[in-house]
C-alpha cells in the first residue's frame, strides 16, 4: 500500500484536492438547511431520494452513487455543528500528516468500496438500501486521527478531558460489536456485514499493516523484557547463593581455627 501511495503522489500529487473537508461538509450543510426549512414530513422523502439503493441505481437513478454523501449524520443543530468542527479538525490533521493526496485516496477509497459493497449486499439481499449514508466512512476519519494523535484531548461536555484514543477504541468496538451481532443465517445479516467491512476497509488498508507490525514489535519487546528480567532474577539468586556459600565457608574456617 505504501509503495502504491508513493507512486500516486509522484504521478497525481499536483491534482490532489486541498481542504477536502469543505467538499464533505458543504453539501451536507445545504441539504440540512433544505430539509429543515421545509415540512418535517417531507424530510424523510427527501432523504430517501438520495439514499444509496443499488436496485434503483440499476433502474437509472445513477445520482444515488454520489448523492448519499450529502445525508447529514444527524438532524440535531448542536450535534451537526459539532460534526462540522470535528470533520475539519480530523481532515486538517490527517492532511498535515499525510499530505492532500493520501487523504483524498483515503476518503475516495471509502466511498468506492461502500458503493461496490452495496451492490454485493444487494445481490445477497435484493432491495437492500444503505440508510447510514456516508457516516460510517467518515467515522474512519476519527479512527485515523485517533491512531495518529492518540493523546489529543477533547473536553467531554466541555468539562471532562478524554483522550481521543479512548473514543477511537469505543468507535472501533462499536463497529466490531455491530459486525458480530445480528443474524448469521439470514441474507440481510451478511449484507449488513459486507457494508461494514467495505466502510472500514480504507482504515484497515492504511493502518492495518502498521498496527500488525506495532503489535508484533510490542510482543517482541515484551518478550525481551521478560527474558531480561528473568536473567536478572537468576543473576540475583546466584549472587545470593554465592554470598551464602562464602558466609558458610568463613564460618567453617572460624570453627576450625
Amino acid at each position: 500500500m505504501e509503495k502504491l501511495l508513493r507512486a500516486l503522489e509522484r504521478r497525481f500529487g499536483r491534482f490532489a484536492i486541498q481542504n477536502i473537508a469543505i467538499i464533505l461538509v458543504a453539501p451536507k450543510v445545504a441539504f440540512f438547511l433544505f430539509t429543515m426549512s421545509g415540512e418535517p414530513s417531507n424530510a424523510g422523502h427527501v432523504g430517501a431520494a438520495v439514499q444509496l439503493v443499488p436496485r434503483l441505481i440499476l433502474e437509472g437513478q445513477v445520482w444515488r452513487i454520489v448523492s448519499f454523501i450529502v445525508t447529514p449524520p444527524t438532524y440535531s443543530v448542536i450535534f451537526f455543528l459539532i460534526y462540522i468542527m470535528l470533520t475539519f479538525l480530523f481532515c486538517n490533521a490527517l492532511q498535515q500528516q499525510w499530505g492532500a493526496l493520501r487523504l483524498n485516496v483515503y476518503i475516495l477509497l471509502g466511498w468506492a468500496l461502500t458503493v461496490a459493497g452495496s451492490f454485493v449486499a444487494n445481490a445477497l439481499e435484493p432491495g437492500y438500501s444503505h440508510p447510514q449514508g456516508f457516516a460510517q466512512v467518515e467515522s474512519t476519519l476519527l479512527l485515523g486521527f485517533a491512531t495518529l494523535y492518540p493523546n489529543f484531548e477533547f473536553r467531554l461536555f466541555f468539562i471532562l478531558p478524554v483522550k481521543v484514543k479512548w473514543i477511537g477504541l469505543i468507535a472501533a468496538g462499536s463497529a466490531i460489536y455491530a459486525f458480530g451481532t445480528g443474524p448469521w443465517d439470514e441474507a440481510y445479516g451478511y449484507a449488513h456485514r459486507v457494508m461494514l467491512l467495505c466502510a472500514f476497509a480504507n482504515y484497515l488498508l492504511f493502518f492495518g499493516p502498521a498496527l500488525i507490525r506495532g503489535t508484533h514489535q510490542k510482543h517482541q519487546a515484551s518478550s525481551r523484557r521478560r527474558d531480561f528480567e528473568a536473567a536478572m532474577r537468576r543473576g540475583d539468586e546466584e549472587r545470593k547463593r554465592g554470598q551464602q556459600e562464602d558466609s558458610e565457608a568463613r564460618k567453617r574456617d572460624e570453627e576450625e581455627d
